[in-house]
């Protein structure tokens, strides 16, 4: 049978790569699974170069290899594991952030086995398929579950690249440096079908710290779970709602755009799990928890009956209502993340696509308040859509949420292929300067903390918001890194998702 090494990176978690080495194992096929660096966040200074940095209450965070970049030795640890592996193929996944990685790993690693064939797969390469080719010989387009099996196959046959480079979302360049993309096959619909996760343990790798370990790569006492592939969304900046729009430029046909596992299934996978591990938290990673209320009604109820572990999910205004919230929170939600995104209706709804209203929001996060559950708002900043006038609006908006709740402004990346990078490359918004996006975020976070800093903060925005002293901006930096004690991480390992 076929032996293939599947490498991520900075995502110990990494669900895809532990769905396709179940969905391999069970057809007999031979898997290593290796984590290359672990997820990690850090304080750092505001004029810190990094792709995307988070501001918390009082200080500013930046991740992966912004603050913990993969070192010489971790690169010889991998090619020396791979080396005595020796596999037959290794398929990486990753997404946007990772292709300077997935360069690197071809480049110092991969160039040492002429002899293995390399597969690149995850959000990454099916947004960027010719940049990825230029690294790997094959890239997988979409999920990947039937791909990587045909391909295992294939190599147990003892078919050549040829063949494989004629399988159906097996995309690779020709000698002409021209991408290859052949017919794209639906992704599975009755998700019932694939196996769980692989979470055995066995043949599963962590470099980091300049060691390679088999131990403490994933936390005994809690577990991820998906419910759904896909979104019902479609967030412009976020590419989980865009999946299906995704297929469609290669694919004629239909399939829905949120496919979801049975709660049976569900319920299943978390009973077996509970039964040798010791776990205290359930994360359901879902983009957006499911809204179908007979559904909810159904899995919830199992849940409390079969499960009862406290939860986190992600949840959508509006479309989770109040009794839809109740639902959850009886059920044992403890934990969630309020995606308020802009406090901006025009922002909102025009640039970033969340049909979901202001109202909403506010409703929602007061239900979340006398629930007794651990809510994180999150904003979106340094948006060059924003101006003053959406910015003052954000902030009289914050106002009116229950205060004294831990808030993070991300600062907005766009991701290739996605709806929101088409229209800013089309409309060429010029956008406020950095610093006074910079005051802005510090104003939100203010008059998230509500009491005296939300009052010292709203005296000075309201004062001249079109055109802020430097001396404003200071006071309000000066305010802004006061801010202490609030915070908490909503889901344990904070993962960053490609939206």
């Amino acid at each position: 049978m076929a032996h293939i090494s599947l490498v991520t990176f900075y995502d110990t978690m990494c669900m895809g790569i532990r769905y396709l080495s179940s969905f391999l194992k069970e057809h007999g096929h031979t898997v290593d699974l290796i984590f290359f660096k672990e997820y990690s966040s850090r304080q750092v200074p505001e004029d810190a170069n990094a792709v995307q940095k988070i501001y918390k209450p009082g200080s500013i965070y930046a991740s992966v290899y912004d603050v913990n970049p993969p070192s010489d030795e971790e690169f010889r640890h991998l090619k020396d594991l791979l080396l005595e592996l020796a596999p037959d193929a290794v398929g990486i996944s990753t997404r946007s952030f990772g292709l300077p990685l997935a360069k690197s790993l071809a480049e110092r690693v991969l160039s040492t086995l002429p002899r293995t064939l390399t597969l690149a797969g995850g959000y990454g390469p099916t947004l960027q398929p010719e940049e990825f080719a230029k690294y790997y010989d094959i890239v997988c387009f979409g999920e990947g579950e039937q791909l990587i099996l045909d391909i295992a196959q294939c190599i147990n046959a003892g078919q050549g690249q040829a063949d494989i480079r004629r399988l159906n979302n097996a995309f690779y360049l020709d000698k002409a440096g021209t991408l290859v993309t052949n017919a794209v096959s639906n992704p599975l619909c009755d998700l019932d079908e694939l196996p769980v996760p692989d979470w055995s343990g066995q043949g599963h790798y962590l470099i980091d710290n300049d060691t390679v370990t088999t131990e403490g790569i994933v936390f005994d006492d809690w577990l991820d779970v998906f419910i759904t592939r896909g979104c019902f969304s479609s967030c412009s900046y976020c590419m989980s709602g865009q999946w299906s729009a995704i297929y469609h430029k290669y694919l004629d046909g239909k399939f829905p755009k949120v496919r979801t596992r049975s709660p049976e299934r569900v319920i299943q996978e978390i009973a077996d799990a509970a039964s040798h591990r010791n776990l205290k938290k359930i994360r359901f990673m879902d983009s957006i928890f499911p809204i179908s209320k007979p559904f909810l009604r159904q899995l919830l109820s199992l849940y409390k009956k079969e499960v009862g572990i406290p939860f986190f999910c992600n949840i959508f205004p509006g479309a989770h209502d109040a009794e839809s919230l109740h639902m959850l929170m009886d059920a044992g939600m403890t934990e969630t993340v309020l995606g308020l995104q802009s406090g901006s209706e025009y922002i909102r709804k025009e640039i970033f696509n969340r049909n979901v209203s202001g109202q909403s929001l506010i409703e929602t996060a007061q239900t979340l308040e006398e629930g007794g559950v651990h809510v994180k708002y999150d904003l979106i900043g340094f948006n060059p859509f924003d101006t003053p006038a959406t910015s003052l609006e954000t902030f009289n908006f914050v106002t009116k949420l229950p205060s004294n709740i831990p808030m993070s402004v991300f600062q907005l990346v766009f991701f290739p292929g996605s709806p929101l990078y088409a229209r800013y490359s089309q409309d060429k918004p010029q956008g406020m300067p950095e610093a006074h996006h910079r005051m802005w975020t510090y104003a939100w976070h203010l008059a998230a903390r509500g009491g005296d800093d939300r009052a010292f903060a709203e005296n000075i925005v309201r004062e001249n918001p079109e055109k802020p002293s430097q001396k404003a901006i200071e006071a309000l930096r000066e305010g802004f890194f006061t801010l202490t004690g609030v915070d908490w991480n909503a889901s344990g390992t904070t993962r960053h998702q490609e939206g």
